[in-house]
């Protein structure tokens, strides 16, 4: 039997937004439009990153300025109206945006736009332009105020897919872009790099010498896992604060824009024989179900008692592969329902309560606020079994409570109600189960 304690004294600050989602809700070329979708589990923000990939709709920098040769400084020259739809959508639905500011990735043969901007000058200049047209309203734009630009994606990956250049030019980058936003846009937070990979040690050491002896600015930075063990993530975001705090940058916000299931032992995208078909079906079959969805609770969960500060699940376009919590035809999956009952918390607007559990397979995160508790339990890789809730105040005997459940038979559903007679309650959990619990 579990046991997880719920210290109602304990406060450790508000939920955090780290329940996010890569990329907006509109997908297959616009065909589909998934806004009530995304109101209902109130993603607080959606990173543009492969938006709509393979459609004409992007917010890359050569879709939106693709003559790179013509004045950057005439309207005439931008192509901003269909992502302007994109982004229209997303506000609309009550989201913030994080901006990547560069291309996306091109798995195809043939690369086209990973390659290194030939003027890193005015390559700044263009995004300072894009940063116009959506926070002060040039070229017929908006006055959204979007506080986040992210300067390109897994430029360390070392590969041609998403960057053709050396670390060097990166950095380069980096350091004349975020200095141009920065002088035009003083309040907007520049981050950077969308690290793929944390063992990468060079090049975050390098990128992060670089911004030093530039004293350019480096507002958050960003970093991506794919994995199955919620213990990389502890080990991903160690190493990263490491390098941070190595050169006095402790005080970035950091952000996970990139996240998602991954199993031990792999998969491979290819077709070329049954094996490879089924593993990659059972990959992607199971980041719709109930694992995925204990996944998903637990990672959030540890987010939020970790230094990570915002965090955006990739991805929320049904044409995606790794989209996990719509499937293609875009209906709400398991996954999609721990989003939802994550930002129950988040919504609750109250302090999160300091918890404990003697199980290393089940993750708790509450908060409290106006007499109302919310308790959001995880249990994931951990075999079935009796959870006992424990809630440090007597002012919860006596009130009533419903345990909203996702598991291998329900779908975010209310399966118990009561009333407390103690400040103690034992649920049983499956392998894989998300449990919400609502005390008032």
């Amino acid at each position: 039997m579990a046991v997880v304690t719920i210290d109602a004294a304990k406060r450790c600050g508000k939920i955090k937004p780290v329940h996010g989602v890569c990329n907006g809700p509109l997908s297959f070329g616009g065909l589909t439009d998934l806004s009530v979708h995304y109101k209902n589990a109130g993603f607080p923000f959606c990173r543009l990153h492969d938006t709509d990939y393979a459609h004409p709709i992007s917010v890359d920098v050569p879709q939106i300025f693709p003559d790179f040769n013509a004045d950057e400084t005439d309207p005439k020259n931008y192509r901003f109206a269909n992502t302007d739809q994109v982004i229209d959508k997303i506000y609309a639905c009550g989201a913030e945006v994080i901006y990547r500011l560069g291309t996306s990735i091109e798995h195809t043969a043939q690369k086209v736009y990973t390659t290194v901007p030939v003027d890193a000058d005015k390559w700044a200049r263009v995004c300072v332009q894009i940063i116009r047209h959506y926070n002060e309203g040039w070229a017929d734009g908006r006055h959204y105020g979007i506080r986040f630009w992210e300067i390109w994606n897994e430029a360390d990956l070392n590969q041609p897919d998403m960057w053709q250049g050396t670390p060097e030019q990166y950095y380069h980058l980096y350091v004349t872009a975020a200095k141009a936003i920065k002088r035009a846009f003083p309040t907007v937070f520049v981050g950077g790099p969308a690290l793929a990979g944390y063992g990468h040690a060079d090049f975050a050491n390098g990128l992060l010498q670089a911004v030093k002896e530039a004293d350019a600015p480096l507002d958050f930075f960003s970093w991506h896992l794919y994995c199955g063990e919620i213990a990389a993530f502890k080990r991903a975001l160690d190493t990263v604060c490491g390098y941070l705090d190595c050169y006095g940058f402790g005080d970035a916000l950091l952000v996970c824009d990139e996240w998602n299931y991954n199993p031990p032992t792999g998969f491979s995208l290819d077709n070329d024989t049954p094996e490879q078909e089924e593993a990659k079906y059972a990959y992607f079959g199971k980041i719709e179900t109930e694992l995925g969805a204990a996944f998903c609770g637990a990672v959030m969960t540890f987010f939020q008692y970790s230094r990570n500060d915002i965090a955006t699940y990739y991805d929320g376009q049904p044409t995606n592969l790794w989209c996990g919590i719509f499937d293609w035809l875009g209906r709400r999956t398991k996954a999609y329902y721990a989003f939802a009952a994550f930002d129950k918390l988040y919504r609750l607007g109250g302090e999160c309560l300091g918890t404990a559990s003697d199980d290393a397979d089940t993750y708790a995160v509450a908060a409290a606020a106006d007499g109302k508790t919310l308790v959001l339990l995880s249990r994931y890789g951990g075999k079935a079994g009796d959870v006992t809730l424990t809630v440090d105040n007597a002012a919860v005997i006596g009130k009533s409570y419903t345990v909203t459940r996702i598991n291998r038979g329900a779908t975010y559903e209310t399966c118990e109600t009561g009333t407390l007679t103690g400040n103690a309650l034992t649920l049983p959990m499956e392998e894989n189960e998300v449990a919400l619990l609502s005390i008032e």
